[in-house]
């Protein structure tokens, strides 16, 4: 059966470290354009756009896992969840570094105060999510208080989305499908789904 040769290869050992090769190639994209560029202001304008775009990527990859797994039944889909959302941490952190480089350069543009208040909530909601993505942290707080504080991440993503919007330089259509791929995201959230 299809559904168990795909599973089974999502499953293999190689796997993993394919999707942490996946996750870190804009980064290492990013590091060799700075040691080319020699961290010159546009770079690091550019690693300012580039890490928040990733950052909102992994967040709504993150946020997919579930949903395809409970509508293709590929339960192997689960074991990449936690390193899509510690990747998209990371990339949040990159991102809040390179503005924190750039944004009293001349000739960066500047964003309003509301906007910069959303994507620093959105980092900090993830922080405990981070922290706490450990099999260990599970078992401490409970599989139901666990489930609840990781709801947090649809909180994180929505302000992500918000900040994103507001930064004015995405377009309408790319905008548009981003919140459209979030939108049903969070309605199969709540909608009950069953394996075929």
């Amino acid at each position: 059966m299809w559904r168990d040769s795909l599973d089974s290869i999502l499953g293999a050992s190689y796997s993993k470290p394919l999707i942490f090769a996946f996750c870190s190639t804009p980064a290492i994209v990013l590091t060799w354009g700075g040691v080319r560029s020699g961290l010159d202001p546009e770079f690091t304008e550019a690693a300012v756009r580039h890490t928040g775009e990733w950052t909102l990527k992994l967040l709504i990859l993150t946020l997919a896992v579930t949903p395809l797994r409970r509508l293709t039944g590929l339960s192997s889909l689960i074991q990449f969840r936690r390193m899509l959302g510690l990747f998209a941490f990371s990339y949040g952190c990159l991102h809040v570094l390179a503005w924190q480089l750039t944004h009293h350069l001349p000739g960066v543009a500047q964003f309003k105060a509301w906007n910069l208040r959303l994507a620093f909530l959105a980092l900090v909601l993830m922080i405990p999510l981070a922290v706490t993505s450990t099999a260990g942290s599970i078992q401490r707080l409970g599989s139901r208080r666990w489930r609840m504080l990781h709801t947090l991440i649809y909180v994180s993503t929505i302000l992500g989305y918000v900040h994103y919007c507001g930064i004015g330089k995405s377009g309408m259509a790319k905008a548009t499908t981003v919140g459209g791929i979030l939108a049903v995201l969070l309605i199969l959230r709540f909608l009950p789904i069953k394996n075929s």
